[in-house]
């Protein structure tokens, strides 16, 4: 098992930038389209990329046996940015236009001089997943990314005690700004597990949990049912320690209360409580968290019955529910109803994590913050 400390973390990513800076002087600001796959690597190319100065695209690097259509996705990403370079591993398997930057992760600077970028500057050109409508990539600046970290810190009441755990995919805006960029903000460890090892096996992503004494971890309302999905005795559920768990966010797609429910029960015994949930409710457009708030148990369990993921973080106004979704979803008309999940309301569909995609860049995440409509109850 590898592992950085912050400090090491800092020496390295100064040392990428300095070689991406050697090896493509003319790359500019970029965009630089950001082929790692999951893992420590990636982090260090992410903040090198950052310290560059570099406006970092953020994708699923290809699989060796990936079918067409997954790498014409991926070249659309890169037509449609407009990439100045690809940075990637080396043998990365993908043609590009643009020129492939490859610079080892593990050289380490001794410079002890700040880097301090401009708020304004280019963070992320974040690609939606698009299952509503045409994808998009969203530019966001380092200046929402900041405010956003500042929103996700004060409401899931995160400081340098907490333990993060994580097998989000970091391309993907949870698993990147929720995952990473909040615990290294705070200064708290934070452990990360391949995607495709979760999905292998679900239930190492609870053992994962029970090992570190991780109190902050998550993902969509599936991965939760992939756990209850796999049998497990009562003596395996009780070599689980879930007591630690005190932040179990949920997004991403529509929240179900029966599936927390359910949950909750079945891992009672490992000490997991029903309390540790937090629904949130987010989107690109907006960096990533619009409202969020711990679980209180409420619920008939309906499939589409909506769940309070609470009152938008500050920045983050709520917009009035459409008279008509309301009368589709059942609630009454004076009622301003929760937000369901990750961009979604009763009436409309969720963006799939997996989802890899290109479309025009048409966003801009520091702009939309502030108009962004969401849903939530002030419950």
């Amino acid at each position: 098992m590898r592992a950085l400390t912050y400090r090491d973390l800092a020496g390295r990513a100064l040392a990428f930038a300095q070689a991406v800076e050697a090896i493509a002087p003319g790359a500019g600001t970029g965009p630089a389209l950001l082929l790692y796959p999951p893992g420590l690597d990636y982090v260090v190319a992410l903040f090198g990329s950052f310290l560059r100065g570099l406006a970092v695209v953020p994708a699923y690097p290809p699989r060796p046996t990936a079918p067409d259509a997954e790498r014409e996705r991926l070249r659309g990403i890169e037509r449609d940015s407009r990439a100045a370079i690809v940075i990637a591993p080396p043998r990365a398997g993908f043609e590009t236009s643009a020129p492939i930057v490859s610079v080892s992760p593990n050289a380490i600077s001794t410079s002890e001089s700040a880097v301090r970028l401009p708020d304004d500057d280019v963070a992320l050109i974040q690609y939606t997943s698009g299952s509503t409508g045409d994808p998009k990539g969203v530019i966001v600046r380092h200046r929402s990314i900041a405010a956003n970290l500042a929103g996700i810190v004060e409401r899931f009441g995160i400081d340098e005690t907490a333990r993060g755990f994580s097998w989000l995919p970091p391309y993907h805006d949870m698993g990147l700004i929720g995952a990473i960029l909040t615990p290294v903000l705070v200064g708290a460890p934070t452990r990360l597990m391949s995607p495709a090892d979760f999905l292998r096996q679900p239930l190492r992503w609870l053992r994962q949990v029970s090992a570190t004494r991780a109190t902050i971890s998550g993902g969509p309302n599936f991965a939760y049912e992939l756990c209850l999905r796999r049998r497990m005795s009562e003596e395996q559920l009780k070599t689980l320690d879930l007591s630690s768990w005190r932040v179990a966010y949920n997004g991403a797609e529509p929240i179900r209360s029966q599936t927390m429910r359910d949950f909750a029960e079945r891992f009672r015994v490992a000490g997991f409580k029903a309390s540790a949930f937090l629904p949130c409710y987010g989107l690109a457009e907006a960096t990533l968290l619009v409202a969020a708030r711990h679980w209180d148990g409420r619920g008939s369990g309906s499939q589409n019955e909506p769940v309070s993921c609470g009152v938008p973080i500050e920045g983050q106004p709520a917009v009035p529910f459409p008279r008509e979704a309301r009368a589709k979803s059942g609630l009454p008309a004076s009622t301003s109803p929760p937000a369901t999940g990750r961009g979604t309301t009763p009436t409309a569909s969720a963006p799939s994590m997996e989802s890899a995609i290109s479309a025009p860049v048409t966003s801009d995440a520091s702009r939309t913050a502030n108009s962004t409509s969401a849903a939530a109850s002030r419950t």
